[in-house]
């Protein structure tokens, strides 16, 4: 809409400047008396904010545009710093917890593979025990043997009785 009246402005600008489009000046100027004569605020609800801006103040100038369009620049160019700051966060906080269900999970398998190898250790030597006295069992007087294998023991561990 801001088009078609500076469209018509222009034409008639053109008309008023040759002698032979004179006469025919009103008829242009028609369509460009028309737009102007529309209420601002219908034009500027479709155009952009600084565009909107400029139909609801009318023209200024170069330099007072220009600040307003740096001015614009400069708010939207800190918008993102100053808006998303939980946001930008999110992503380090949904890190860190991946991290420490990592480490978690680490140390939950480092303990579990402890207590496996204690596991373990401990079958081995009830194992190696059964042996022992399975095969003291089996030998001719293998009773008597077991017996004095276990005081040797006790005698190894707490020293004579």
């Amino acid at each position: 809409m801001a088009t078609a009246a500076a469209a018509a402005a222009a034409a008639a600008a053109a008309a008023a400047a040759t002698p032979a489009a004179a006469a025919a000046t009103p008829a242009a100027a028609a369509p460009a008396a028309a737009a102007a004569a529309e209420p601002p605020s219908a034009a500027a609800a479709a155009a952009p904010p600084l565009v909107q801006q400029q139909l609801l103040l009318g023209p200024g100038t170069q330099e007072q545009q220009q600040q307003q369009e740096q001015e614009q620049q400069q708010q939207q160019q800190s918008l993102p710093l100053l808006l998303p700051l939980p946001l930008l966060l999110h992503p380090l906080l949904l890190l860190q917890q991946e991290q420490e269900q990592q480490q978690e999970q680490e140390q939950q398998q480092q303990q579990d593979q402890q207590q496996q190898e204690e596991q373990q250790q401990q079958q081995e030597e009830t194992n190696r025990l059964v042996l022992q006295q399975g095969r003291c069992l089996l030998q001719p007087g293998g009773r008597r043997m077991q017996q004095q294998q276990q005081q040797q023991q006790q005698q190894q561990m707490f020293g004579p009785l």
